[in-house]
């Protein structure tokens, strides 16, 4: 089973039928099965709740996340690894990134794809990635 990090921006996506990405970041999160598993980090989590506005639906979103993913806590070895990736310009992508590695996914979900310029492990947008699995699900 292929292991996926899931990105702060596919929830948002996911969460804001408005945005352009909705509809993949919403298959990819509701599809995942015996083809692939979901994670994210903790951080990603409270991250969500900030940008979607610290209010009762923003918690009821939250709850969903751990419903859908697992949800991994970051470290201060989390940290430290990220603060030693001199090649990352964003530290929060560097920490994520940390966390991916930890983990061992075999691919990250990220509509910014930018953040993780450097990335030894593929990112892919949530359309890609639903292509590579929906056929097998």
């Amino acid at each position: 089973m292929k292991k996926v990090f899931l990105d702060t921006n596919i929830f948002i996506d996911y969460f804001d039928d408005q945005r352009r990405d909705h509809l993949d970041s919403f298959l990819l999160l509701t599809k995942a099965g015996k083809n692939y598993s979901l994670f994210c980090s903790m951080k990603t989590v409270l991250d969500v709740y900030y940008i979607l506005g610290e209010n009762n639906q923003a918690k009821k979103c939250v709850k969903r996340i751990s419903q859908i993913c697992t949800v991994i806590p970051g470290n201060l070895n989390n940290l430290n690894q990220a603060l030693e990736m001199n090649n990352w310009k964003d530290l929060e992508d560097a920490f994520q990134y940390s966390i991916a590695i930890q983990n061992k996914a075999d691919f990250i979900a990220s509509h910014d794809k930018k953040g993780f310029k450097n990335s030894e492990i593929p990112v892919l947008r949530s359309l890609r990635l639903n292509e590579m699995f929906l056929d097998h699900v």
